[in-house]
């Protein structure tokens, strides 16, 4: 007789071996999808071109999700390769970037003066080589904003911000714009494959894939409201962040930290 246990492992182990596939087919598209969208951007700020490659390959790429599931999200790493003309994957010369304002796109971005200092004083620093610049490294992203405001408010943030902004950070604003409306258009993709999974389930399976679909069509837009809803929507976000970011080392940060607020805890009984 297969126990549980024994229909789990088999279940994991198809898993691996779908992923190992996926994870290839994926990475080749990731490239393709990109080269094309490079070569239809020429001449546009490295920012916008970026922003547009991950909507375009978060429109095409793979929803993978099965049926025993209790999180949509897949993870996996990339061939990072860039169209080699994008020159903010190249290591700058301390001669590139001496001298140079960047003030007004940080300003725009909401950066405070003492941050702007603090800013001001690394540059310095890599003009006389104490430091090299390279094109990915140790990266935490602002979860706890994404949790606390939600894409749908990110988002409206960039349509304000391409209103009123400095020439300098249009770009900027029209980025994060694309990026945010690429994201809700990302999730809510997975939003209809759980549903498409409930409908063909067994009665535990239904239930959670339901969940995963109310969830996914809620934070695609809105801030969490429960516990569940927040750990779903960073999975998510590392997982676009992934698809983007051709650093090394991702992190999800201080979890316990911003997860805090919407913790689930179990109810006293007297």
């Amino acid at each position: 007789m297969i126990s549980a246990t024994d229909d789990r492992i088999e279940s994991l182990k198809r898993r691996v071996a779908h992923y190992a596939g996926a994870s290839e087919r994926m990475s080749a598209q990731r490239r393709d999808v990109f080269a094309r969208v490079f070569a239809e951007t020429q001449g546009q700020a490295p920012v916008l071109r970026m922003a547009r490659g991950l909507a375009g390959f978060l429109r095409e790429k793979e929803v993978i999700l099965f049926a025993d599931d209790v999180l949509a999200g897949f993870q996996q790493c990339y061939d990072f390769s860039i169209p080699a003309e994008l020159d903010c994957w190249r290591e700058p010369s301390p001669e590139s970037v001496r001298g140079r304002d960047y003030l007004p796109l940080e300003k725009a971005a909401g950066v405070s003066d003492d941050d702007l200092a603090l800013m001001d004083e690394g540059r310095r620093a890599y003009d006389i080589g104490l430091m090299s610049g390279y094109m990915g490294g140790h990266v935490i992203a602002g979860y706890d904003r994404v949790l606390a405001r939600g894409l749908g408010d990110l988002a409206d943030a960039a349509r304000r911000r391409l209103q009123d902004a400095d020439p300098d950070a249009r770009d900027f604003a029209a980025a994060s714009l694309i990026a945010c409306d690429a994201a809700r258009d990302y999730i809510l993709r997975y939003a209809a494959k759980a549903r498409e999974l409930a409908g063909e389930a067994d009665d535990d399976n239904a239930r959670q894939l339901e969940l995963i679909a109310g969830s996914c069509e809620w934070i695609s837009v809105n801030p969490p409201r429960t516990f569940f809803e927040a750990v779903q929507l960073v999975a998510l976000t590392h997982e676009i962040i992934t698809a983007e970011q051709p650093s090394g080392s991702l992190s999800l940060g201080r979890a316990d930290q911003y997860l805090h607020r919407l913790e689930e805890r179990p109810r006293r009984i007297d």
